[in-house]
């Protein structure tokens, strides 16, 4: 018996006898050996009435008003149909399918990453804001509005220097319009296949200097979304 308890020790020690090969070398190369993930939806018929998922909008872009000494830009961060106001339709990867499986969204948090790259010679201070229902037009968030509960503001040197910041900031949408029994329910937070919501949350990023602006700044955007997706449409053969 103890002989036999010793050679069991034995292979656990050495993983000789056993499948599960080499731990260490298996984790090097990239190996696990967690089973894939997946979300059990078999107690509904074909798709639950709605589902809560995370979404990426990503974009490199130049934040820039030549001549003058500000510019600034502004995205609808619940309205997942058009994030970016400057163009038309932009929907972000996977929300064209998922309208097709379901009629209405609403988005209940986002969070935003910015890198920006200063590409004058001088000195820039740079703000970013969740502005709520109140959506600045592009160029138009200046200083005096940087007083905003969730602005937040920075500054880089001049292109050479330390000229180069990242951003985050995020904010769930209960924090803007109040209560979720109130902006969760009400048809005017929510989006369709072809619209955003009637009453937009707006996040603004803008840049301001001593002197006008020539090249402006390079962005790079990342937002994330927690989104809803509800109304199942009705399916047909």
């Amino acid at each position: 018996m103890k002989s036999n308890q010793k050679k069991q020790q034995n292979r656990k020690k050495t993983g000789k006898g056993f499948s599960q090969g080499n731990n260490r070398e298996d984790s090097a190369l990239g190996f696990s050996k967690r089973e894939p993930e997946s979300v059990n939806l078999s107690r509904f018929w074909i798709l639950p009435n709605n589902i809560r998922v995370k979404m990426r909008f990503i974009q490199q872009t130049l934040i820039n008003n030549a001549g003058a000494a500000f510019a600034s830009l502004t995205y609808i961060a619940n309205g997942l149909y058009d994030v970016d106001p400057r163009l038309a339709s932009t929907a972000i990867p996977g929300f064209t399918e998922l309208m097709t499986l379901y009629q209405n969204y609403r988005v209940d948090s986002t969070k935003i990453r910015a890198v920006l790259l200063n590409n004058e010679t001088f000195a820039i201070t740079i703000s970013d804001a969740f502005t709520g229902i109140v959506v600045p037009a592009i160029n138009s968030y200046r200083p005096n509005v940087y007083g905003n509960k969730f602005s937040r503001q920075t500054a880089i040197s001049g292109k050479g220097g330390i000229d180069r910041v990242e951003l985050l900031n995020q904010v769930n949408m209960s924090a803007l319009f109040g209560s979720t029994a109130y902006w969760g329910d009400v048809t005017q937070f929510l989006g369709t296949p072809a619209t955003n919501p009637s009453t937009p949350l707006g996040w603004a990023v803008g840049i301001d200097s001593a002197v006008a602006l020539v090249n402006g700044v390079t962005m790079q955007l990342e937002m994330e979304f927690i989104c809803e997706f509800s109304n199942l449409g009705i399916f047909t053969q």
